[in-house]
C-alpha cells in the first residue's frame, strides 16, 4: 500500500480553510487504477504535464471521485480556517509546544534521547508559523491515517498491511522543509503517541502481516523510549506489556519525497486536497463534490477530526452553516468501518 500525501492552501489567512490530505492506494489495484486515470483524463488540459486539481470543475472533479469510488482506496484530510487564527496564538501555542517536548528530561536520561527531544523543540521554534500549522496538521493526519488504514485494511486487504509507503508531495517546499517535518517533528512525536495511545484493533481484522513487520519489543533505542514515556506519564499495565508500533520503521522505511508529475497517486491526492478545500471554502459547486464521502471511511468511534484549531480557543468561530453542511453531506456517504460480507 502507498500512502500519497498532499496539501492544499497556504496556511494564511488570505487562505481561509487550508487542507492536509492523504490517499491510500492499495498495491493490489493500483496498476488498473492508475491505467483507469490515464484513459479518464487522455483529453483533458495539462499543466506542465500534469492535471492540477486547482483547474478541475465540477464535472471533471464528480468524474475523477466516482473513478476512485470503484477501488479501494481510502482518503482522509484535516483542515483549519486560517482566518480564525491570530499570528500571537499560533506563536504561543508553538512555544507551549517547544517547552512541552523537553518538560520532563532529566540528566539520567540517555543522551541519544536528549540531543533527540532537545532538536525537536528546536525544530518547532524556527518554524515560520504558516510551516508549522502545517506540521501540526501532518502529524495529526499521520496518526489518523495509520489508525484507520490498519482497522480498514485488516478486513479487507491484510496483506497490503506488511507494506506500507508513504509518497509526500514537497514541490512547492525547500528541499528540506518537508524532510524536517517528517524527520524532526513526525517521527518523534509519533513514538511518543504510539506508546501512549496504542491503536485500536479491531476483533475480526488480521494484523499478522502488520505486527511482523511493524510491532517490536526488542529495538533498544525504542524500548528505551518506551520506559521513559512509561515511568514519566504512568503507562497502564496492559499497555505495557504489548509490542509498540515502531514508528521510525513504519514512517521511514519506505519513504519518498517528490514532485506530482512522477506520481499519478499524488496527483489524484492534489485533487481531493483541492476539491476539499474548495468545498469547504465555497469555491465548487455541490456537484463537484457531494460524492467525496464515498472514499472517505466512517469514524464512529471517535468525534470527527476534520477540523483543527490551534492555540487559544478564546475567540473560537464556530463552522459556518456552509462548511457543516458540506460536513453532514461527507460523513452520510462515507464508508461503513465494519466490513460487510
Amino acid at each position: 500500500m502507498r500512502i500519497y500525501m498532499d496539501e492544499s492552501g497556504n496556511f494564511t489567512a488570505d487562505q481561509l480553510i487550508s487542507v492536509v490530505l492523504v490517499l491510500a492506494i492499495p498495491s493490489t489495484n493500483e496498476s488498473e487504477l492508475f491505467s483507469e486515470f490515464s484513459r479518464v483524463t487522455a483529453s483533458w488540459p495539462k499543466q506542465d504535464g500534469e492535471i492540477k486539481g486547482s483547474s478541475l470543475d465540477e464535472s471533471k472533479a464528480a468524474e475523477i471521485i466516482a473513478l476512485l469510488s470503484r477501488f479501494e482506496v481510502i482518503a482522509d484530510f484535516c483542515c483549519i480556517d486560517m482566518a480564525n487564527h491570530a499570528s500571537a496564538d499560533i506563536e504561543d501555542f508553538k512555544e507551549r509546544q517547544a517547552k512541552a517536548v523537553v518538560a520532563n528530561l532529566s540528566p539520567s536520561n540517555h543522551a541519544d534521547m536528549i540531543k533527540q527531544l532537545n532538536d525537536t523543540a528546536a525544530a518547532i521554534r524556527r518554524m515560520p508559523n504558516q510551516l508549522f500549522v502545517q506540521a501540526v496538521l501532518t502529524i495529526n493526519l499521520v496518526f489518523e491515517t495509520v489508525q484507520v488504514a490498519t482497522m480498514y485494511y485488516s478486513q479487507r486487504l491484510p496483506k497490503e498491511l506488511g507494506d506500507i509507503a508513504w509518497v509526500i508531495d514537497g514541490k512547492d517546499h525547500k528541499p528540506t522543509e518537508m524532510e524536517d517535518i517528517w524527520s524532526l517533528l513526525v517521527v518523534p512525536f509519533a513514538e511518543s503517541h504510539f506508546i501512549k495511545t496504542p491503536l485500536i484493533m479491531l476483533v475480526e481484522g488480521d494484523y499478522s502481516d502488520f505486527d511482523r513487520r511493524y510491532k517490536s519489543d526488542s529495538d533498544a533505542e525504542l524500548m528505551s523510549h518506551r520506559k521513559w514515556l512509561e515511568t514519566t506519564y504512568s503507562i497502564p499495565a496492559r499497555s505495557r506489556a504489548n509490542p509498540v508500533t515502531d514508528p521510525k520503521l513504519l514512517l521511514t522505511e519506505q519513504l519518498e519525497f517528490t514532485d506530482s508529475k512522477r506520481h499519478v497517486g499524488l496527483q489524484l491526492a492534489d485533487m481531493l486536497a483541492n476539491i476539499v478545500r474548495r468545498a469547504l471554502n465555497n469555491m465548487l459547486l455541490q456537484t463537484g463534490w457531494e460524492d467525496l464521502g464515498k472514499v472517505l471511511v466512517e469514524k464512529k468511534w471517535k468525534d470527527n477530526s476534520w477540523f483543527q484549531r490551534i492555540g487559544n480557543s478564546r475567540g473560537h468561530v464556530l463552522p459556518s452553516n456552509h462548511v457543516v453542511r458540506v460536513a453532514e453531506i461527507l460523513k452520510s456517504k462515507a464508508k461503513p468501518m465494519q466490513h460487510q460480507k
